[in-house]
């Protein structure tokens, strides 16, 4: 820890761009002397850990003019990169549009560190656990090079190209945009338009399992969310998985094979099954990757139980 983290070493320089593009031409300037810092808490981290080094060169985002706002827009909701995760939980339209944000925000880290780490960060991560709630919502990212606005990138594919190291590692995000709802309960919340049409049978369930109840990074963390329509048959079916060092990721065979099936119990060992298979979790002194797949298995195959009981307290078929 020492060799990375000297109490005594000399004050790094502070620089406070104005907008995107001269912090991204500050961060080339310094290549791997420079950090970008907003909120911080996660460089604070690693600095305490040993993992990182302090730079020399700290470059600051607060102050890069457009990026702490949330705001509607024609297709969808855009939150700055630089918002709170204190701001985004308390936001109106994110948590009516986009409830599981705010449920994965709501356990992650505690309210004091939430009211300074920003959405943007948890992103930036790779690991952050807000990212299986922006996967479900079909979340896609902006980000500034030196020529400007890059066009928004889906996040599930930023992912893979992260995980692969064929990322712009200077890029600043600049927005995660939410596209519109393309479910029922969306559209009606989004157009304000009560259809007097009953609505279906629906689960949103985001969950976090960690070492300890509170303020504890994460082993293992899924979002799903389904519906089952008049025919009784699963429909807009997401589920995402993440937690620890693993990869965030749709389980898209898992969502390919329930879409447009038979809503019935006889399925959920096979959802059980099959969770095991496409989740691949990274294991730690603290968990182990069977550990890990069989809790998100576990927690998986409970929400769609729950989704089933659910349509047959209605009075639908959800046997075999």
């Amino acid at each position: 820890m020492d060799a990375t983290f000297n109490p005594v070493m000399s004050a790094p320089t502070v620089w406070h761009p104005a907008d995107a593009r001269e912090a991204y031409l500050l961060k080339r300037r310094f290549g791997q002397q420079a950090d970008y810092v907003a909120g911080g808490t996660l460089l604070r981290t690693e600095w305490e850990a040993g993992t990182r080094s302090v730079s020399p060169h700290w470059i600051d985002l607060q102050r890069v003019i457009g990026l702490r706002e949330v705001f509607m827009q024609a297709g969808g909701l855009c939150i700055g990169s630089q918002v709170t995760l204190g701001t985004c939980r308390r936001h109106p339209s994110l948590a009516n549009l986009y409830p599981l944000v705010g449920e994965a925000i709501r356990s992650t880290a505690a309210s004091s560190v939430r009211n300074v780490a920003t959405l943007g960060g948890n992103v930036c991560s790779g690991v952050g656990d807000v990212l299986p709630a922006l996967l479900l919502y079909d979340a896609e990212l902006e980000w500034q090079d030196e020529h400007g606005p890059v066009a928004p990138l889906p996040l599930t594919e930023w992912l893979e190209l992260r995980a692969a190291d064929a990322v712009d590692p200077d890029r600043i995000l600049l927005t995660i945009k939410l596209p519109a709802r393309a479910d029922v309960t969306g559209i009606q919340q989004a157009s304000g338009v009560d259809n007097s049409l009953p609505s279906l049978p629906r689960i949103a369930v985001y969950h976090k399992v960690g070492r300890r109840e509170a303020f504890s990074p994460s082993l293992v963390t899924t979002a799903v969310s389904a519906e089952i329509d008049a025919a009784g048959c699963f429909q807009q079916v997401k589920i995402a998985t993440g937690g620890g060092k693993a990869k965030p990721a749709r389980l898209g065979a898992l969502e390919a094979w329930l879409e447009g099936s038979n809503a019935d119990q006889c399925r959920l060992p096979d959802v059980y099954e099959r969770v095991m298979e496409e989740y691949r979790p990274a294991g730690d002194i603290f968990a182990g990757e069977s550990y890990r797949r069989k809790t998100a298995a576990s927690l998986i195959t409970a929400a769609l139980w729950q989704l089933l009981q659910q349509t047959a307290s209605e009075g639908g078929e959800t046997l075999c």
